[in-house]
């Protein structure tokens, strides 16, 4: 049986519910042996960033000198955008078995600016990153799709001798706490519970372009934010939200 995917909607509101607190995120990035997996997870934590955006990131578009308070991260990519477009014959449109229209999906050219809060705990870390950069158009982050979650997916995971019989990725989901999206999650309850970000805050902040992602964060109360266990709201079940 395929396992189930590792998303917001399954592992992680069932088993994380919410922000992890800042010594919980603080405590693993000190114990991330590799210097390049911890800059990796900054910064995805810090851009709320796909890992198909991430090795987009070029040096010119942080600003490291936008304000007293703040860096600024310009243009940077939207993987997800996409269009819709009708499928047509004859003038006319094509309908599946249950009589809705066909249709293919477009991606669209899309980008975010948004800004990082210098008393952000894990702030100097993505400066001391960045600044090592010298030329304006060096990739921040020039892993592939697979590379980065290797590195992400095996925080904290010892690997067996002839653990190849099974594949890393194996071990990383039975045992592995991290993975991309996880941390964009935490990242958005994160803005949510202490920056008080709503439904447009958030859909700004991470180039969302309808509200249902956003909105998942934004009705939080503050306490489901902080308690352990499954989030659990009015209308809502673990079994109807599991289906």
């Amino acid at each position: 049986m395929r396992r189930e995917r590792r998303s917001i909607e399954t592992v992680y509101r069932t088993k994380y519910s919410g922000f992890c607190g800042w010594p919980k995120l603080l405590k693993t990035v000190k114990n991330i042996r590799n210097k390049e997996t911890m800059y990796l997870f900054v910064g995805i934590f810090l851009t709320g960033g796909r890992a198909m955006e991430m090795p987009t990131l070029v040096r010119r578009q942080i600003d490291l000198d936008f304000s007293d308070t703040d860096i600024m991260v310009r243009a940077m990519f939207v993987e997800k955008q996409r269009t819709k477009e009708f499928l047509k014959e004859d003038g006319k449109f094509i309908l599946d078995e249950k009589g809705n229209k066909k249709y293919k999906s477009i991606p669209k050219v899309a980008y975010r600016d948004f800004p990082i809060r210098r008393d952000n705990p894990l702030t100097p870390i993505f400066e001391e990153y960045v600044e090592k950069f010298n030329d304006d158009n060096d990739t921040l982050f020039p892993y592939t799709y697979g590379q980065m979650n290797y590195r992400i997916n095996l925080i904290g995971v010892s690997l067996p001798n002839g653990y190849y019989e099974k594949g890393w990725w194996y071990y990383a989901r039975e045992f592995g706490e991290w993975w991309i999206h996880r941390i964009r999650a935490e990242r958005a309850c994160q803005l949510r519970r202490e920056l008080r970000y709503d439904q447009q805050d958030l859909m700004q902040y991470f180039g969302w372009k309808t509200s249902s992602m956003a909105s998942e964060y934004a009705t939080m109360e503050p306490f489901d934010l902080i308690r352990e266990g499954p989030i659990k709201r009015r209308g809502i079940t673990e079994s109807s939200r599991n289906k």
